[in-house]
């Protein structure tokens, strides 16, 4: 008995330890949104590639970006998990950038949802059936959870929209969706 209550907590653990995968923009601005420690009430723990880290935080640290900073102390921490990409891609290398292009693969070896904004970099993990979403549908995922309220989830919304991060259209439909 004691030996099936093991293997049940188990198959509990795996089925609730989603991996998720980040790509460097959704990272950097849900940092800047200063939503990072909220997601780890989605997430265990996030998972990005060795380009992302190294785009995100070698490169951001580099500039003084104070997100790299804030992102460097939660990788130290062990909340942000970098994995090394061990597939290759020749079809779609040259297509992307470097931190998408990793992000897509281990998706894909992971068989992780991935989170990325790029129009493009979309596309191809649509093509390659990987899950994914973007950092407006995690900011409406933390809403619909009930993590941050309405008003939070709207002033994140307009400050994501005034940085030019997204569209007036696309602003509007995910505003809609918090009524």
């Amino acid at each position: 008995m004691c030996k099936i209550f093991h293997i049940y907590l188990y198959v509990i653990y795996i089925y609730l330890h989603i991996v998720i995968i980040f790509d460097s923009s959704p990272l950097i601005h849900l940092t800047r949104l200063g939503k990072l420690d909220y997601l780890f009430h989605l997430y265990e723990e996030i998972v990005i590639s060795k380009a992302v880290y190294k785009e995100v935080i070698e490169v951001g640290m580099q500039k003084g970006e104070s997100d790299a900073i804030i992102l460097q102390n939660y990788h130290k921490k062990g909340k942000i998990r970098v994995i090394h990409v061990h597939t290759e891609d020749p079809i779609i290398k040259d297509v992307l950038h470097q931190g998408e292009y990793e992000s897509i693969l281990l998706s894909k070896e992971k068989d992780a949802i991935l989170i990325m904004d790029d129009k493009k970099a979309r596309f191809i993990a649509k093509q390659r059936k990987i899950r994914y979403n973007g950092t407006l549908a995690v900011l409406y995922k933390l809403l619909h959870k009930e993590i941050i309220n309405k008003d939070h989830y709207l002033q994140n919304l307009q400050r994501y929209s005034e940085n030019s991060w997204i569209s007036y259209s696309l602003y509007e439909k995910f505003r809609k969706l918090a009524d």
